[in-house]
């Protein structure tokens, strides 16, 4: 499903970036349209996204990152979900739903996921999954608002045996000034040290994302390992990219068996 936020309608009408609508259609995956002022979403089923498109205005704007990128606005009428669809919602928003059931004489267990723990241990071999630069719309987040930015996003995905087919990502905020960690480096600065340790360099916005095309293709060592933040119990997956992957790396090995092969 492809996910996007509208700050708010307009006579009734969620502008989408046509960018969005068409990866949707072009993917086969449905739309969701999440209206973030008041905490509703409206879910397009993917057959259903060319004859729900209200209009499409052929004013074009500029990406404020990337101003080689333009795009313009496709209109959807908003429609309240069904009853039982927001119920579903209501749910996951952590509203009340009309329910009923009884609990008495059941003892709650605690979960164990022994099978995904956070990882640790170096030289492990992962893919891109993908790679993007994303305009990210103006919002709130944990009670607290955040102005509209733009952000490097990019999936990696184990293929080495330890971890097969488990996933990790990251994001970078573009736009952001703020110094942080013990080198005091801003996002960008922090992005330009990672992909410099893989061969990649970029100075400008067009360079950036011929850098990103490059990445996209690329095979990787990863380094992973976890960190408690402070009056957290349970810790929270890191990574680090290393290098690029030795062509003679062994799908079916332990991560330490590659590592002779690993330049650092």
């Amino acid at each position: 499903m492809i996910n996007t936020v509208v700050n708010r309608l307009f006579n009734n009408i969620a502008s989408v970036r046509d960018y969005i609508v068409n990866e949707a259609l072009d993917s086969g995956q449905d739309l969701k349209i999440l209206l973030d002022s008041e905490k509703k979403e409206m879910v397009i089923k993917h057959e259903n996204i060319r004859e729900r498109m209200f209009q499409i205005n052929p004013e074009k704007f500029k990406s404020r990152y990337n101003k080689q990128q333009e795009y313009t606005l496709v209109d959807f009428k908003w429609e309240e979900p069904s009853e039982e669809t927001q119920k579903i919602l209501d749910l996951f928003n952590g509203k009340e739903a009309d329910m009923s059931f009884d609990l008495a004489g059941y003892q709650p267990e605690v979960v164990k996921d022994n099978d995904f723990e956070v990882m640790t241990g170096k030289n492990n071999i992962c893919i891109v999954n993908s790679a993007k630069i994303e305009d990210v719309e103006a919002g709130e987040r944990d009670g607290r608002e955040y102005d509209a930015y733009t952000r490097l996003r990019y999936e990696l995905e184990v293929i080495s045996e330890k971890f097969k087919k488990r996933k990790v990502w990251k994001s970078y905020n573009l736009d952001s000034q703020e110094r942080t960690g013990k080198a005091k480096k801003t996002p960008i600065e922090k992005l330009a040290d990672a992909f410099f340790t893989i061969g990649l360099e970029f100075s400008d916005a067009a360079t950036l994302n011929a850098a990103i095309e490059k990445f996209a293709e690329m095979t990787l060592t990863v380094s992973f390992s976890k960190f408690t933040p402070k009056g957290e119990k349970e810790p929270r997956q890191l990574h680090t990219i290393i290098s690029v992957a030795p062509e003679s790396w062994d799908t079916d090995a332990k991560p330490e068996d590659n590592a002779e092969a690993v330049k650092f």
